[in-house]
């Protein structure tokens, strides 16, 4: 039974981040187009999407470990 529920979940997870892509790439789409700042962000809450909903609905945790670099752009 725990395994019926975790593949559920599992599935729930990627049809759920697969249907938020095209959501947030068209509310952020005027702003992306002109501005390189606005792609980022896109990136960024999609990104924050992913990694939140992960945490929620799997149980999966994100550890960063030293200094990330910096961007250069």
């Amino acid at each position: 039974m725990g395994y019926a529920i975790q593949w559920l979940r599992s599935a729930l997870f990627a049809t759920q981040i697969y249907i938020m892509m095209p959501v947030i790439g068209l509310a952020f789409a005027p702003w992306a187009l002109f501005s390189r700042s606005g792609a980022r962000a896109c990136c960024k809450t999609y990104s924050r999407w992913v990694f939140w909903s992960a945490r929620w609905m799997v149980g999966i945790r994100c550890e960063v470990r030293g200094t990330p670099r910096r961007a250069k752009f």
